[in-house]
């Protein structure tokens, strides 16, 4: 009964897992504070032509 549980939970919850992905975002720069020297290279990383996005 208790497997039974966890894969009936486990049904319900693997599809709403890509939605999830949709809405986060793993970013250095959302986490980062705004003044260091990282977040400042990031966010011009962003700006530049040609960059891949990982998204």
């Amino acid at each position: 009964m208790v497997i039974g549980l966890w894969v009936a939970l486990a049904a319900v919850m693997v599809p709403l897992s890509a939605k999830l992905s949709s809405v986060t975002t793993d970013r250095a720069v959302d986490t980062l504070p705004a003044g260091a020297e990282s977040t400042k290279v990031a966010v011009l990383e962003d700006s530049l032509p040609g960059v891949n996005q990982q998204n």
